[in-house]
Formats: C-alpha cells, sequence, structure tokens
C-alpha cells in the first residue's frame, strides 16, 4: 500500500538529504522548502468525484549541476524516513548551487 505523504513528513528535514532513483542512478537531493498551500475550506469530494487531500502542500529539492532530472514520477528515499514511493517533480529553476525541483501534492 502507498504510503500517505503529508506536510508533516517532510517538515523538519529541511536541509536534509532525499534520494531519488533515476533509472539506475542514485541523485542525492537537498529538501530546500516545506509549503502548505492556503486553501478556501475544501469540499468533501473533488469534480471527478475523487476526496481531495486536505493538506495540499508542495516541497522543493535542490539537485546537484551535473544532473538534470526530467519532469516525472521518482522513487524517492531518506535515511531517516525510508522509501517514501514515487514522487512526480518538475525543474523550476537553476543557479549556481544547482537544479531545483517541485513537488507538488493536492
Amino acid at each position: 500500500m502507498a504510503r500517505s505523504l503529508t506536510p508533516a513528513t517532510f517538515e523538519g528535514h529541511e536541509q536534509e538529504t532525499f534520494y531519488l532513483m533515476a533509472d539506475e542512478t542514485l541523485v542525492a537531493c537537498e529538501l530546500v522548502e516545506v509549503e502548505r498551500i492556503k486553501m478556501p475550506p475544501p469540499k468533501k469530494w473533488g469534480s471527478a468525484g475523487h476526496p481531495l487531500r486536505e493538506e495540499p502542500f508542495k516541497i522543493v529539492f535542490r539537485g546537484p549541476l551535473e544532473h538534470l532530472l526530467p519532469q516525472r514520477t521518482y522513487p524517492v528515499r531518506h535515511d531517516g524516513l525510508g522509501e517514501l514511493g514515487g514522487i512526480f517533480v518538475v525543474p523550476i529553476d537553476k543557479d549556481e548551487k544547482g537544479y531545483y525541483y517541485e513537488a507538488i501534492f493536492n
């Protein structure tokens, strides 16, 4: 069964290393941001009849300059949290420190 990820899963783990498995390469990425997304009070069901997430949030990772990860789902693990399952990440920025990737949970 897939693990349920919430903001609390990631809060307190900023500046820690998470590992994204890109094919046969394990890419070390630093968690740089966890942000709870403020939304109006949720309805019980979404437009497609699916339950809505009660706590939408986003996380941002910073990865190395040597390895640009394309937009897709990557298996993610953390030394303390273990296997987190697949997380869909999108490259959003680049600076002298690395590439930045965002994952939104809604």
